[in-house]
């Protein structure tokens, strides 16, 4: 085997896996970059309002399956849920690039809407689509926290 050269290193394949680690770290960067450039900033107080209407949601569903949830329990629950969640729609548009959120709010309040109007408890087989559009705002709101979160870690 001929002698190596300190230099030969980078020919074996090395110089081709740092280059390719740098880039995928610079990729990486960029993309949680334009993250933070085309979404609203994170705010923990829309974060917050979700998390407790989701939780809302799913008790009265609970008890709706368990037939526990009378008229008037689901009343109180769809006049809570839609004024909860105009208030979150309210406040999401006075973030700036929040349209995705402000959408998905919107589709939340549609959906309630059409829950409401068939005057039927909220059970688990007719309440799929309310549960998947509380799930995208939530992923949205997770995917601003960490996006927050990697902005304000100071850089090694």
């Amino acid at each position: 085997m001929p002698p190596q050269n300190p230099s030969s290193r980078y020919l074996d394949g090395e110089f081709v896996n740092r280059s390719k680690n740098t880039a995928f770290a610079l990729l990486i960067g960029l993309c949680l970059g334009a993250c933070a450039m085309f979404e609203g900033p994170y705010d923990p107080t829309i974060d917050k309002l979700i998390t407790d209407l989701t939780v809302r949601a799913e008790t009265t569903v609970a008890a709706a399956d368990a037939g526990q949830l009378s008229a008037n329990d689901r009343d109180a629950f769809y006049n809570s849920a839609l004024g909860t969640t105009r208030t979150l729609i309210i406040r999401a548009k006075l973030i700036p690039k929040n349209n995705d959120e402000t959408k998905a709010l919107s589709d939340l309040e549609q959906r309630l809407l059409d829950l409401q109007s068939h005057h039927a408890s909220p059970r688990t087989s007719l309440t799929t689509a309310l549960r998947a559009t509380l799930e995208d705002i939530q992923q949205i709101e997770i995917a601003k926290k960490r996006s927050a979160t990697v902005a304000k870690s100071p850089t090694q």
